[in-house]
């Protein structure tokens, strides 16, 4: 296949997989938005447990040659974009030639007129890059834009900000018009959008932002006496989310019986006071996030959040025994490395991007520093309750008007499992979440209650078991509706064996197997490694 250009958007915080762009899923995705290794830290897991349920609670994510018609070089080195139709944002854009020098890349600022400047970084394809699929990654890996986005994140900066997906979602759109009339070569091919971990609520925003743009720019091609618009339609072709977080209710709700059940539980008895305890909370956790479905106010669902996080992710019993068994709660198979935050790769590329040399190969200003996480942003939009609100009910929309949906995570799966985890795969074996902060498990049962075009298809379709190599080696299983047999899917779950929360971290071989056989729109259940 050919490989694909990704838009790499630092959403949440991204390990550095820029010194190889196309060798991709390599390194943890997504775990960073709660995360910062220049943080104190204090001993108190309760603390811990409570900074890593950020990714429930909002954002939290990181602060951190072409011939181009409208532009001028300025003092500073950077090429200035302009578009017509956004006369309020323009791009600045430098070419560093940093980790592979052979390949295209461009970094700068998306400036408005708001006082807004989002910092991004784009890698080409090695391979075809005018005839390449084109991937934006909120929190991913390959050929890539950073986009670091709310702005005050990474190295975007303002003295406001967004606090919210939908509102954000515009500026991301004006990005892509921008971006695709300076670059036209790349405007052509067929675009997704990636997502991991807090992802899944910017995803499906960002997606549908996209899709209802272009309908209203066909409509206007259409009506009579219309203005010619400058902008383009984006070819939206595919929305991926993995180990997101998009419908809190269901997701926020299995979490306690997660710690209680399966291969590697937090508590070893399910019927102990502890797990009881934490079921009935999962209940009552449930309730308020369905009432901030029913009303989506900020007081609402900012309550609904912060007393899931109270109740659920800081209760005394579990931050003690995570303290007492050194567990990583984005895999709770395995202890937690020497580093603040489980992953030592943390403190690699925050150290990286934070030397002055790399900040001025990019274009950031030297007094701009790279951190894991703005708290302050993070409870501007804890308090506004995003996290607790339903993003999959932009999905119907999207897989009415063609749009395919990819949705996986990591599993722990067995042959043997109790009757509570079997009804969420019914079949001969169960799948536990090793993953305790997004526990996959619950996307089966979103899924299937979605009221999309595909409703009935996917209740009935089979799950079926997927292989990546020559020896037959099963990496997961599969469950799609929607095309033909040797198609992906037009609404596709995907479950990966033996992985936690940074599923491409821990089986890398199939992540990428998955990523580009979904991309060539073919069956993961087709025994072919033609392209691997």
């Amino acid at each position: 296949m050919k490989l694909p250009l990704i838009f790499f958007f630092l959403f949440l915080g991204n390990t550095l997989v820029a010194g190889n762009p196309l060798r991709q899923s390599h390194y943890p995705l997504g775990w960073q938005t709660a995360l910062s290794p220049s943080s104190s830290w204090s001993a108190s897991t309760a603390e811990w447990l409570h900074a890593l349920a950020s990714l429930f609670r909002g954002a939290g994510p990181l602060k951190s040659s072409d011939a181009i018609s409208t532009s001028r070089l300025d003092e500073t080195g950077f090429r200035t974009l302009d578009h017509p139709d956004f006369p309020g944002h323009k791009i600045r854009v430098k070419s560093p030639r940093l980790c592979d020098p052979n390949v295209k890349q461009y970094s700068g600022y998306l400036d408005t007129d708001d006082d807004k400047h989002f910092f991004f970084w784009f890698f080409e394809s090695r391979q075809n890059p005018s005839e390449a699929p084109i991937v934006m990654w909120l929190n991913g890996d390959a050929n890539m834009i950073f986009l670091d986005q709310p702005v005050n994140v990474g190295f975007s900066y303002s003295n406001t900000s967004v606090t919210d997906s939908p509102t954000a979602a515009q500026d991301v759109y004006a990005f892509l018009q921008l971006f695709f009339k300076a670059y036209p070569k790349y405007a052509s091919a067929p675009f997704s959008i990636a997502a991991e971990s807090y992802g899944g609520v910017y995803a499906p925003h960002i997606a549908t932002a996209i899709n209802r743009k272009n309908k209203a720019l066909e409509r206007r091609a259409q009506a009579p006496h219309s203005s010619i618009s400058s902008s383009k339609l984006i070819n939206l072709s595919t929305l991926m989310l993995g180990n997101g977080l998009t419908e809190p209710r269901t997701q926020l709700g299995v979490i306690a019986t997660n710690a209680c059940h399966g291969p590697y539980p937090v508590f070893d008895n399910p019927t102990g006071p502890e797990c009881l305890d934490l079921e009935a909370k999962g209940a009552e956790c449930r309730r308020l996030v369905q009432k901030c479905y029913d009303v989506g106010t900020a007081d609402v669902c900012g309550g609904a959040l912060n007393w899931c996080d109270e109740n659920i992710f800081s209760v005394p019993e579990l931050t003690s025994t995570h303290q007492k068994l050194g567990l990583n709660p984005f895999d709770t198979r395995a202890k937690c490395a020497n580093s603040p935050w489980c992953y030592l790769e943390m403190e690699w590329y925050s150290k990286w991007l934070n030397n002055q040399a790399v900040k001025a190969e990019l274009g950031v200003h030297p007094s701009l520093n790279f951190t894991a996480c703005n708290w302050e942003l993070n409870k501007v939009m804890t308090d506004g309750g995003e996290g607790a609100k339903n993003s999959a009910v932009l999905i119907p929309e999207l897989l009415a008007d063609g749009i395919r949906v990819l949705v996986y995570g990591g599993n722990a799966c067995m042959e043997q499992a109790t009757e509570q985890f079997r009804s969420y795969l019914p079949s001969s074996y169960a799948c536990f979440s090793i993953d305790f902060l997004v526990p996959p498990v619950g996307y089966l049962e979103w899924m299937s209650k979605l009221d999309s075009v595909f409703k009935e298809e996917f209740i009935v379709a089979p799950i079926l078991p997927w292989t990546t190599t020559k020896n037959s080696t099963m990496a997961g299983v599969v469950k799609a509706a929607g095309g033909n047999i040797t198609d992906a899917g037009n609404f596709t779950y995907v479950s990966v064996f033996e992985a936690g929360h940074m599923m491409p971290h821990d089986q890398p071989e199939a992540a990428l197997y998955m990523f580009k056989r979904w991309l060539d729109n073919k069956s993961l259940v087709e025994r072919k490694v033609e392209d691997e």
